[in-house]
């Protein structure tokens, strides 16, 4: 009997108890003593050794209600190796950068919940497969070196590249049958281009997103209970459609005219309470639960997306499709300057610059960044807010470059001094960041945002050491940020393999990205 104040819980094999103790030569009691400290453990909140933190078999796939997995699904799974997991040593070390890197620049999780259904026990977990792989994919651009190559990787390329294989499998599985869940896995993996063996790029990902996202209805206004949720993961898509279109040098997939979901306020990205069990697990980030610590990250991320939503205007005022033949490129579409120049594209320009301003005095203000700590340790709250402060300089200048090359590119002769020094003051801006990023993170990855950076930086470069007129001694502090480019496009291969047509195209005297 249990539950009967007073009378001693008895279950009803106990009477096997006596006589497994007499065999094992122990006593009853040591037994049920055992159990018991079993049992006040679990009730306390512990992790259980089957939870997908400690785990060191393949995920054991757990049907929800939304998903109906075959035994053929599961075969195929098991064959291509989709739900085996890194190292216990190494899924630490990746969802400690997850908590640090990943979710405060896309927060498209509830991370709280996430996270302590990690630590469910086998049955009680009912955490996707494709998202928990997702998120182990995400968090491998920001891992320490040492961790990835203690689990025997020895680049962090391989180690993306083999986790970005689970994903794509998983989900070409059609397994997960939640849309939100399929949303949040495509976002995550949607900065993976490996152009060698995988023509899916980011331009496929992002579009499987955009179209599920349309489908669901997230780009409209919402009024039920889900309401914050909705907007969070809209502007999360919202935001890395630019991303992806300044990288690749695509049109945007997403139009404003459709979009009527309301702006993303402070209140949609708050995580809720975190759990005691949650924060002594992962208490290498444990600050970053904190209340204030979120409400920063959450301001930055609302600084970032208002600085994408302006990146977005310049793209769609001053850049237009068009056909190219180039054999460097795989999209037949690409965005080039609109041309002619008009006094209208003047105006627009002089508004582009005085909003580019504003929100630059608005982000570069805030309180928290004072406490921006670029060589503090992984988990730590100077960190994130460095990477994210180092984030938003590299867009708001790369905003700034883009814009003035457009105008470069299209106005007349006269005016054409004023865009050049315009883009080269945004282009040695972006260079300074990367530089401070480089000498204090020498083995740590760069965000996905320095790509196109890099990219059109590289661009600029070699188009005025071309240039006849230029003056010698700009020519040699060129040459010298030219070179500098390219090592940082070597240490940006190790996690976006595209970033190596940055040098092929530079090298073959074709620069790719907004010629």
């Amino acid at each position: 009997m249990i539950g009967v104040k007073g009378v001693t819980p008895t279950f009803p094999l106990d009477h096997l108890v006596d006589i497994s103790a007499a065999l094992l030569g122990v006593t009853s009691r040591d037994i049920c003593s055992d159990v018991s400290v079993k049992e006040e453990v679990s009730i306390q909140g512990g992790p259980d050794s089957s939870c997908i933190l400690y785990r060191e078999e393949p995920l054991e796939i757990a049907p929800g209600p939304l998903q109906s997995i075959s035994s053929e699904t599961w075969q195929f799974l098991r064959f291509k190796n989709a739900l085996d997991i890194p190292t216990m040593t190494l899924r630490r070390a990746l969802l400690d950068a997850y908590i640090a890197f990943v979710h405060p620049s896309m927060p498209v999780l509830d991370l709280p919940r996430v996270l302590d259904s990690i630590l469910m026990s086998q049955d009680e977990c009912r955490l996707s497969p494709l998202l928990f792989q997702a998120m182990m994919f995400a968090a491998s651009a920001f891992v320490e070196t040492q961790a990835l190559q203690a689990a025997g990787y020895r680049f962090r390329s391989d180690l993306r590249r083999d986790l970005f294989h689970k994903v794509k499998v998983i989900y070409e599985s059609d397994m997960e049958a939640d849309s939100t869940i399929q949303i949040q896995a495509l976002l995550l993996i949607s900065d993976w281009h490996d152009c060698a063996n995988n023509p899916k790029d980011p331009y496929y990902w992002i579009g499987l997103a955009v179209s599920t996202a349309h489908r669901l209805g997230l780009h409209e206004k919402s009024y039920d209970g889900l309401a914050s949720l909705r907007k969070r993961l809209w502007w999360c898509i919202y935001a890395q459609d630019i991303r992806v279109s300044l990288k690749l040098r695509r049109p945007r997939q997403i139009k404003d005219t459709i979009v009527t979901a309301g702006f993303l306020q402070e209140e949609d990205l708050e995580i809720g309470h975190v759990k005691d069990r949650v924060r002594s697990e992962f208490n290498k980030c444990a600050d970053l639960f904190e209340p204030e610590s979120t409400r920063q990250l959450n301001q930055l991320y609302m600084h970032s997306i208002n600085l994408c939503v302006r990146i977005g205007r310049v793209l769609d005022d001053f850049y237009t499709p068009s056909w190219t033949r180039n054999v460097l490129i795989e999209s037949p579409v690409l965005l080039v300057p609109k041309r002619p120049f008009s006094a209208q594209m003047d105006l627009r320009a002089e508004q582009a610059f005085e909003a580019l301003a504003a929100s630059y005095a608005v982000f570069s203000s805030e309180e928290c960044l004072l406490a921006a700590d670029i060589r503090g340790e992984v988990g730590s709250v100077g960190l994130s807010f460095a990477m994210q402060n180092a984030e938003l300089h590299i867009m708001y200048h790369l905003a700034r470059c883009i814009l003035s090359h457009a105008l470069l590119s299209s106005c007349p002769p006269f005016t054409s001094l004023l865009w050049k020094e315009k883009l080269r003051s945004a282009t040695y801006d972006i260079i300074s960041v990367l530089q401070l990023l480089c000498a204090s993170r020498p083995q740590a990855a760069f965000p996905s945002i320095c790509v196109p950076a890099v990219s059109l930086v590289t661009a600029i470069i070699v188009t005025g050491l071309d240039d006849k007129k230029e003056d010698q001694g700009v020519k040699d502090r060129s040459l010298s940020n030219y070179h500098f480019c390219m090592n940082i496009a070597k240490i940006l291969q190790e996690t976006h393999p595209a970033a190596y047509m940055i040098s092929m195209s530079s090298n073959s005297g074709n620069c790719w990205l907004f010629r």
